[in-house]
């Protein structure tokens, strides 16, 4: 505290979250996402938890007591998940008119930006939270939206030749809408999924929650660095 100020609340409510996402920018492909589009994400992720809070008020049934998993599988996971993208998408629409790269990276690294967001945390339970949110929560919202992220972005990437003859590359390819409707779902489910986990960890697993939470994370980020290159890989031979 100086002054008045808090800066160990500064550095921890935003320094180490763009510490993350200097990280991912600076090994992102080059030229397909920028720092500054994406602290517009950042700032808009906190208004995420809004329309978290809206789900909760116009459907009062998720705010009924259930088990542990049908709780953070079911309703917490998907509703955070789904805020994050409604966020995410509104912003995607504001800013159509910018130029942007095509670069399916894109989509995860801004998606990840969307949960890189402590303010919400530090009203519900105080500064106390950071010293464990920020090392461990924020490195897992910012996985969660890098696997949402990933589909997204693998539903926008189109060949220009029938590579892929499966029933449901030829189905797809012809259908683009049902496509990016398919993948989003297929993100939705894995971000909810790998949420509900990290939830559902911590609230049952007690002494080995630890140990959990950090094969979680590390997993997380190895996978997020596989889709990653994944995601180049593909775009790179799309027109191959």
């Amino acid at each position: 505290m100086l002054f008045g100020f808090n800066f160990q609340l500064l550095i921890a409510l935003f320094l180490i979250p763009l510490l993350y996402a200097s990280i991912i920018f600076f090994t992102s492909p080059y030229k397909s996402v920028t720092f500054k589009r994406g602290l517009l994400y950042l700032w808009g992720g906190m208004f995420s938890t809004v329309i978290v809070q809206l789900f909760y008020f116009f459907i009062p049934q998720l705010t009924e007591r259930h088990t542990d998993f049908y709780e953070y599988f079911l309703v917490v996971g998907p509703v955070e998940e789904m805020s994050k993208f409604i966020l995410f998408y509104g912003i995607v629409v504001l800013t159509r008119g910018n130029k942007t790269s095509e670069h399916p990276f894109k989509y995860m690294f801004y998606f990840a930006m969307t949960g890189l967001e402590n303010i919400h945390y530090i009203v519900r339970y105080g500064e106390l939270v950071l010293l464990i949110r920020t090392f461990t929560s924020t490195i897992a919202h910012m996985v969660f939206g890098l696997f949402f992220g990933y589909c997204i972005g693998l539903g926008t990437i189109t060949k220009k030749n029938f590579e892929d003859r499966s029933v449901f590359g030829v189905l797809v390819r012809k259908h683009n809408k049902l496509k990016k409707v398919i993948y989003f779902f297929v993100g939705l489910f894995f971000s909810s999924f790998y949420h509900g986990m990290y939830n559902y960890n911590l609230a049952t697993s007690d002494e080995s929650s630890k140990i959990i939470l950090i094969m979680l994370l590390t997993f997380g980020l190895l996978m997020s660095k596989f889709l990653s290159d994944d995601l180049n890989r593909r775009w790179s031979l799309r027109s191959k």
